[in-house]
């Protein structure tokens, strides 16, 4: 899934760029993450309606109720995310790619940070590996 994830992310900036340079940013955003939430609900329905026919799912947990808090973080990343999608779609519009994709895989130093600080994760080798090729596949194509 992360693999077919990272395809489909790297095809979406590459049609941004090459396709789509004169379109409005944020109806780029707004396209590409409609499509991620079709695909993410499709995923997650399907996972749904595995889990019934064994009687546990990833996603049908108990339900808590949300408070003022969770409301406001929740309103609080969803901006993140605008702001985010309009600026990677208008850098991809705007600059050369391979410097964009470059500047792109820094996600993979924010997502070994957050998941060590909010969940307690330790990399193993073969997570450590990884992180390790990508950025090395990126520091070769920003040195070409």
């Amino acid at each position: 899934m992360p693999l077919v994830s990272a395809i489909l992310y790297a095809l979406a900036m590459v049609l941004t760029r090459t396709k789509s340079r004169g379109e409005n940013p944020f109806v780029l955003a707004l396209i590409f993450n409609l499509i991620a939430i079709v695909l993410g609900g499709g995923a997650s329905l399907a996972t749904v309606m595995a889990g019934s026919e064994s009687g546990q799912s990833l996603f049908m947990g108990e339900w808590v109720p949300m408070g003022w808090t969770q409301w406001a973080l929740i309103g609080f990343l969803s901006m993140t995310m605008l702001i985010g999608s309009v600026g990677t779609a208008i850098a991809y519009q705007l600059g050369p790619s391979s410097i964009i994709s470059t500047w792109d895989f820094s996600y993979l130093a924010f997502a070994v940070l957050w998941g060590v600080v909010l969940f307690s994760e330790r990399l193993d080798a073969a997570s450590m590996l990884g992180i390790v090729l990508i950025a090395l596949a990126g520091i070769i194509v920003i040195r070409r």
